[in-house]
């Protein structure tokens, strides 16, 4: 293949957009966005977006956050492990069994986003038992949207 110098500027350009649209796809958070509350609309729960814009907040206070918003299932952070959060949810019975399918995706996929749009972290670790709408582990963004059947990004941007 031959170098051609407009290509690989359209190839730069092109991982550029990527890059910064990744947040659509769960990857990262870019440096300037603040982190806050997240939203999932329940029409459109593949395409989440910031409701509430907390600049600097830390994991606890988006805990305190989503806690205030939805007492139930309510959250507990459990300890940070470099890039990860790791979360008790206090009531699983409730996310698992009495949210539904919808209930659960929504409230995970929104405290997965809310979580990960803090500096710095990247997952999120859920602790709890299994149940038949939702499952414990470690989601990034991506992950979370994926593991609720969101094959492919949002069309609609993230905020």
């Amino acid at each position: 293949m031959r170098n051609r110098p407009g290509a690989t500027v359209a190839l730069l350009a092109a991982l550029l957009i990527f890059t910064a649209g990744n947040t659509a796809l769960g990857v990262t958070t870019p440096a300037n966005a603040p982190a806050g509350l997240w939203e999932v609309p329940p029409e459109q729960y593949c395409a989440p977006r910031l409701d509430v814009a907390m600049p600097a907040a830390t994991p606890a206070q988006i805990v305190k956050a989503l806690n205030q918003r939805s007492p139930r299932p309510g959250l507990r952070l459990r300890r940070i492990d470099g890039h990860r959060i790791v979360i008790a949810v206090v009531d699983a019975d409730y996310l698992t069994q009495k949210m539904g399918s919808t209930g659960a995706a929504l409230y995970l996929i929104g405290a997965t986003y809310s979580l990960t749009s803090v500096a710095g972290m990247r997952t999120v670790q859920y602790d709890f038992e299994w149940g038949d709408h939702a499952e414990p582990g470690v989601y990034s963004r991506k992950g979370i949207l994926a593991a609720f059947g969101c094959s492919h990004p949002p069309k609609t941007p993230a905020q």
